[in-house]
């Protein structure tokens, strides 16, 4: 599916004016080329937040390469994207849905991962203290055991 004239201009905009990669663009263009291609709109205009929950229940179905639903995280990337749409559309004067109106899911923060004290104790055995670089391991780890 063909993107919109304003997609493609978005698309420009974030690589020539805001300096974004080319990755960056390539998961954009393919984003917004889904929310296109799940809700058929084809004028930026008539975008509605009908079209943006039907999106949202398009991503919740969808699964991944290894067959697991796509995250939070993944599905809230897709939709920042669409946000990120629709403010460059409302910068250049165009009628359309306000970014607000694209929520996000909350996320989980995620607990930090806390290593045992066996492996701690094989960490700080580790390096070789008699090069340079290994009493700068040590005293490396030395110094994010006190800090812990």
């Amino acid at each position: 599916m063909a993107l919109p004239p304003l997609a493609k201009q978005f698309l420009t905009h974030l690589q020539t004016e805001r300096g974004r990669s080319e990755k960056t663009i390539e998961n954009y263009r393919r984003s917004l080329v889904w929310f296109f291609k799940v809700t058929n709109v084809r004028e930026v205009s008539l975008i509605t937040e009908k079209h943006v929950q039907a999106f949202q229940r398009h991503l919740q179905k969808q699964r991944g390469a290894a067959g697991v639903a796509l995250s939070v995280r993944t599905r809230n990337y897709h939709c920042t994207a669409l946000r990120m749409f629709l403010a460059y559309v409302a910068t250049r004067q165009v009628r359309t849905l306000s970014p607000r109106h694209v929520p996000l899911a909350p996320v989980l923060p995620t607990p930090p991962r806390v290593i045992s004290t066996a492996t701690w104790k094989c960490l700080r055995k580790a390096p070789n203290i008699r090069t340079v670089e290994g009493k700068r391991d040590a005293a490396i780890l030395a110094l994010l055991g006190e800090a812990g």
